[in-house]
Formats: C-alpha cells, structure tokens, sequence
C-alpha cells in the first residue's frame, strides 16, 4: 500500500511594527507559510492546511528624541488653564 502526497504552498511577507515610547518602534518581518497537503491513500483521501509564521528578521528604530513634543499635555500652557 502507497500514500501520495501532494502539495503547494503560499506565502506572504508580513511587517509588524508596533510604537515604543516617543519616536522609537519594534519592527519585526514575518513570513507566513500557508502549505496544502493532500493525502492519496488507497480508499481515502485527506486535504489539510498547515500555516506558521517564521520569522525573518526584527529589531528596535530609534530615533531622536524631540526638544519639544506639542500634544503631550494638552492643558499646559494653554489660554484655559490661564483663565482657571
């Protein structure tokens, strides 16, 4: 008795990027592997998918941080908190 296999597979680079703190980011690259397999025995056949993400590469981007950062506390310094 023989099993068969047949397969094919897709894959797609995927970017994770996720902000740290003021002006830094962890970036990390991801493959995804998504792998059909069928499975020819004798009186029966089976269809699965298998998908992992292996990752490529990733690492931390800093850059400078500012002397200045408008937005951060919006009531300091402003027309509001004079007149309280």
């Amino acid at each position: 008795s023989q099993c068969y296999y047949f397969f094919d597979v897709e894959t797609d680079v995927k970017p994770e990027i996720k902000s740290y703190g003021i002006n830094n980011a962890f970036v990390k690259i991801i493959v995804e592997a998504k792998v059909h397999v069928s499975i020819l025995a004798p009186f029966s056949t089976k269809v699965t998918t298998v998908t992992t993400n292996i990752p490529i590469a990733m690492g931390m981007i800093q850059g400078d941080v500012p002397g200045f950062y408008n937005g951060m506390f919006p009531n300091v310094g402003s027309s509001k908190n004079a007149e309280q």
